[in-house]
């Protein structure tokens, strides 16, 4: 596959290559929403449900090219004998080299998700509350 601006490909064992677009702030906005949808507003998911949903909003948003099979990701049939573990076979590939492009970033320089610890806006230990809203340690 040819080198395309913010594209990167990542060869999947036993299911073939990806192509993938670099996560942006709108893409990330449109994958919690595409999140919400699938899990169809559910306040606090299963793990399956949490699970399945962040692998498929991720693959949805994030591929722009996909092996025979992958275009379409709302007809896979659930199912299909391993169909779970080559999603988390996928979800896992693309995690990957996600985390190896932010291991190479330098700090403050396109890291992407992180963990905040590095950077970001302090925040209190404690929030008060009003008086008739939950009080939050």
């Amino acid at each position: 596959m040819a080198v395309t601006p913010g594209l990167f490909s990542v060869d999947v064992p036993r299911i073939g290559t990806f192509m993938f677009r670099k996560r942006t702030m709108r893409l990330e906005i449109a994958i919690q929403a595409e999140y919400s949808r699938l899990t169809e507003g559910v306040l606090t998911p299963t793990i399956w449900l949490d699970t399945v949903c962040t692998w498929i909003a991720n693959l949805k948003l994030l591929t722009a090219q996909a092996p025979p099979g992958w275009e379409n990701l709302d007809e896979i049939d659930p199912t299909e004998d391993d169909v779970y573990q080559r999603l988390k076979e996928v979800s896992d590939a693309l995690a990957a080299k996600e985390a190896e492009f932010r291991a190479k970033a330098s700090p403050g320089q396109g890291q992407g998700q992180g963990r905040g610890a590095e950077s970001g806006v302090p925040v209190q230990a404690a929030v008060q509350h009003a008086a008739d809203g939950p009080q939050v340690p």
